[in-house]
């Protein structure tokens, strides 16, 4: 195989820097300045990654993918249904939904009423698209909702079980109103319940609010509520907000994402890793613009070698590019050690969980992270372009005009 002559020339004085103190020290300067930020942005970025996922996560272990609302009023489950099931939606799963309030307290410990929100679910689908069986402590056991959620048992929040006093097993007492209108004297019925099972999202806010029961018992208690939401879970195959419009279209009803409740929060994740891009992008523009300083320190010391070379009858187009080649070599092998030593990193934190984060902060216990090949493959043309632009500002120095001088001055 024929290698360009200009390459074998980069080589040899990446081999003679070494004997240069001055040269070879600039080179490391280099090397580590883009190694260390290449490495800071590909493990902080796919820790931020990781971050987002394990939001995301905890997030969707109490809302699904897409939600099907009617602001409260009752939904023709049986006539959406049939639509859901159109393949043309590329929908896996559906589940109905039902919601009422309801005051429920111990009767065993004496506790004061607490106010929650009762959702009545499809014993039978909503495993497929919530993950609230999941989150039934323990956590390690295998929990179905279809032998839990029998007869007048229900399960509950970590946090509401906690203000109860109560375990699995224990009496609750729920005080409701099956009647819809509130604009005149109403009488509460009791209904004395079985906690089958406690669950834990993480999010204090939901295991302190609600209570699972299955639609038979729901529909039990309040005979006058419908379904009001239906929860879906799509294919992965489709895309997200291509669905939702095309539900909105045909059932002029509101469809959404569970993102859309909780704009803040991914707004927020995106505005702090794409800032967080940009930071260390920062870092690695300035250690690139150390390539500057090297190619003018190496064209200043080499101009004899280019004045021979353009004698010799070496375009200057090729002389430009044994000096690139130089640059080039160094910040490849740069950016390839710090992306390496990333993943090596990243793979340590992956499988050794030994950075722990307050679980009343984060919603995760542990440090998060993604390693995603195309995020690296991503990260490595970014900096090689930077350092590409980095390089091309000294090589407009190197002109054909005074080679006489100079082969006259340093020969």
């Amino acid at each position: 195989m024929i290698y360009p002559s200009y390459l074998f020339i980069s080589l040899r004085y990446l081999q003679a820097a070494q004997k240069n103190s001055t040269i070879r020290t600039m080179m490391s300067i280099c090397f580590f300045g883009i190694f260390i930020g290449t490495f800071s942005l590909a493990l902080i970025v796919s820790i931020m990654k990781g971050f987002e996922k394990a939001t995301y996560d905890k997030m969707q272990s109490i809302y699904p993918q897409i939600i099907i609302d009617a602001d409260g009023q009752d939904i023709d489950y049986q006539k959406i249904a049939t639509i859901l099931d159109d393949p043309l939606y590329h929908i896996a799963h559906y589940a109905p939904e039902q919601h009422a309030q309801a005051l429920c307290h111990s009767l065993e410990n004496h506790t004061t009423p607490h106010v929650i929100m009762i959702k009545g679910i499809d014993i039978n689908k909503e495993e497929y698209v919530t993950p609230i069986a999941k989150m039934i402590i323990p956590k390690d056991q295998t929990h179905r909702l279809a032998d839990l959620l029998i007869d007048n048992q229900v399960i509950i929040g970590k946090q509401l079980a906690i203000e109860l006093r109560v375990r699995t097993g224990s009496q609750i007492t729920l005080m409701y109103t099956p009647e819809e209108d509130f604009s005149h004297t109403v009488d509460f019925l009791q209904k004395k319940l079985i906690v089958a099972g406690i669950f834990d999202t993480g999010i204090d806010e939901f295991d302190t609010n609600f209570i699972y029961c299955s639609s038979i018992l729901f529909q039990e208690l309040f005979e006058n509520h419908g379904i009001t939401q239906i929860y879906i879970q799509s294919n992965q195959t489709v895309d997200e907000n291509i669905l939702i419009k095309s539900l909105q279209q045909r059932l002029g009803l509101q469809v959404y994402s569970w993102k859309k409740l909780y704009r803040s929060l991914v707004a927020a994740l995106e505005l702090e890793k794409y800032g967080m891009f940009l930071i260390l992008l920062l870092i690695i523009l300035v250690a690139s613009s150390n390539i500057i300083s090297l190619l003018f320190m190496q064209i200043t010391q080499k101009r004899k070698d280019i004045a021979l070379l353009l004698t010799l009858g070496l375009c200057q187009k090729k002389v430009k590019h044994v000096f690139l080649t130089l640059s080039m070599t160094i910040s490849i092998l740069a950016c390839c050690s710090g992306l390496i030593v990333a993943y090596l990193a990243g793979l340590f934190l992956q499988h050794f969980r030994w950075i722990k984060l307050p679980d009343n902060v984060y919603y995760t216990t542990h440090l998060p992270i993604i390693m995603d090949r195309h995020l690296f493959l991503y990260i490595f043309f970014v900096v090689l372009m930077m350092s590409f632009i980095a390089s091309k500002i000294p090589l407009s120095s190197i002109k054909m005009k005074d080679i006489a001088t100079i082969l006259k001055n340093d020969i």
